[in-house]
């Protein structure tokens, strides 16, 4: 996942190079996530965020504004 991230955060920065890009996995799955959130190696430090679905409130979502948090309420169902 951390290679997967960094070369999704690279397109992004390539395109949008003067905005400010933050990254987050949100996790689905049975239990608590596990993965690294994070890539570390002699010449590069980079990390992101996991968010477990389960710890964001539905109502939460519904109640947004934003048309991408109500369409993310649906994976509560």
């Amino acid at each position: 996942m951390p290679l997967r991230m960094l070369g999704y955060y690279l397109l992004l920065k390539q395109r949008y190079s003067d905005k400010p890009i933050k990254q987050m996995v949100l996790y689905v799955g049975d239990g608590n996530p596990n993965m690294p959130n994070f890539l570390e190696t002699d010449n590069l430090r980079f990390s992101y965020e996991i968010r477990d679905i389960k710890d964001i409130e539905c109502k939460e979502l519904l109640e947004s504004d934003r048309l991408e948090d109500k369409i993310l309420a649906v994976l509560y169902i």
